[in-house]
């Protein structure tokens, strides 16, 4: 049989760290996440494994790949492109941010494997949606 416990507050040791500052605060964190105003970059993630078809317009998308790669893209049917270079980080995810326009558009890009200097084969899309009304308020 399982007796009660007759503890009826916190070790003393616990008891210390409820009042006090925790030890393991990161301030840059808190900061953003807590004290900030609590709005974030809304982005949209494309990437091979999960190909959005469409995003809102105004938001960042944020186009992943596993290796190096330049991207291609354009939101003018190819009348201007613009070569952007994926950026790396440590956990071996790279990927190229790109601005959405705030109005409707059709966004296409391609990928060039800069490490085997190989264009992947054809274009991807995503359809950049307008704003409703009520999106733009709250954007304002």
């Amino acid at each position: 049989m399982i007796q009660p416990s007759t503890a009826t507050s916190p070790s003393p040791a616990l008891r210390v760290n409820m009042t006090e500052t925790p030890s393991d605060l990161i301030d840059a964190a808190y900061d953003r996440y807590v004290r900030g105003n609590g709005q974030r970059k809304s982005i949209e993630v494309w990437k091979f494994n999960r190909q959005i078809p469409k995003a809102a317009a105004g938001k960042l998308l944020r186009i992943q790949a596993s290796s190096p790669f330049l991207l291609r893209w354009t939101s003018d049917e190819w009348q201007q492109a613009i070569d952007t270079r994926s950026r790396s980080t440590a956990v071996g995810i790279d990927f190229v941010d790109i601005p959405l326009p705030a109005q409707k558009a059709l966004l296409r890009f391609a990928f060039l494997w800069v490490e085997e200097d190989r264009w992947e084969g054809g274009d991807y899309k995503i359809e950049v949606q307008a704003l409703t009304a009520e999106q733009v308020r709250r954007v304002a």
